[in-house]
């Protein structure tokens, strides 16, 4: 299944909106599947971190999104929005503690990157991940019925690479909190992988209070059960 959960403080505001598949109310509650066995291929660039591109089964994985209304007056794919991180459950380590990846994906926002999986109809994603290190924590799930249990966190910065999803739905630049050379690296590697900064602009919504008009796309539509085809 496809979860999305929202970080819930007194700036942010829930959004009643689609991409929002689902979410847990409990922030303790986790939502975390079970071991997903995912190959990976290892890049030879930005040494001595390590860089991996695989395809991720993003059906079964669990998604985090801020959730900040941004109050839209123009039609998707936006120029700003929602921050973005997958989690995810590893194979165990050989001293068999939990290793789970928390990766924010600095490349796409949250709202773009729900509406463009899913017109599209994407179940499997190409990303890039610039590992960041690891880190040792714990958790309490109703699944263990919540007693704390320790575990290690992956730590990393994803880009998705997915040739199917257009440039323009993707941001201008890496997000504004990493590291600045780490940001330039990433955009000389995978220039693809960013938004065309000569660009069309954004399409502005001239009529009507409904921010989701009926929107056709070369090659598919936003809202496949409404296409004529």
């Amino acid at each position: 299944m496809y979860h999305f959960r929202t970080n819930a403080c007194s700036s942010l505001v829930i959004l009643a909106m689609e991409i929002l598949l689902c979410f847990s109310s409990n922030a303790e509650e986790a939502l975390y599947p079970e071991v997903i066995p995912i190959e990976t291929e290892k890049l030879s660039i930005l040494s001595p971190r390590v860089v991996e591109r695989m395809v991720l089964p993003i059906r079964q994985l669990t998604f985090f999104g801020t959730a900040m209304d941004f109050g839209r007056t123009s039609l998707p794919p936006w120029e700003v929005g929602n921050y973005l991180r997958v989690s995810f459950t590893k194979a165990k380590m050989a001293d068999s503690r939990e290793e789970r990846a928390e990766w924010s994906i600095v490349n796409i926002h949250s709202e773009n990157f729900s509406l463009i999986t899913k017109a599209l109809e994407i179940e499997e994603l190409e990303i890039v991940v610039l590992h960041n290190g690891r880190s040792n924590g714990s958790y309490r799930s109703v699944d263990n019925g919540w007693v704390e249990t320790p575990l290690v966190y992956d730590n990393g910065y994803a880009i998705v690479t997915d040739a199917r999803i257009p440039r323009k739905w993707f941001r201008l630049e890496p997000e504004e909190r990493m590291d600045e050379k780490i940001r330039n690296d990433l955009m000389k590697y995978f220039p693809q992988a960013f938004r065309d900064p000569n660009k069309e602009p954004e399409l502005k919504i001239s009529h009507g209070n409904d921010p989701w008009p009926k929107l056709t796309i070369p090659g598919y539509s936003l809202y496949p059960e409404e296409s004529n085809q």
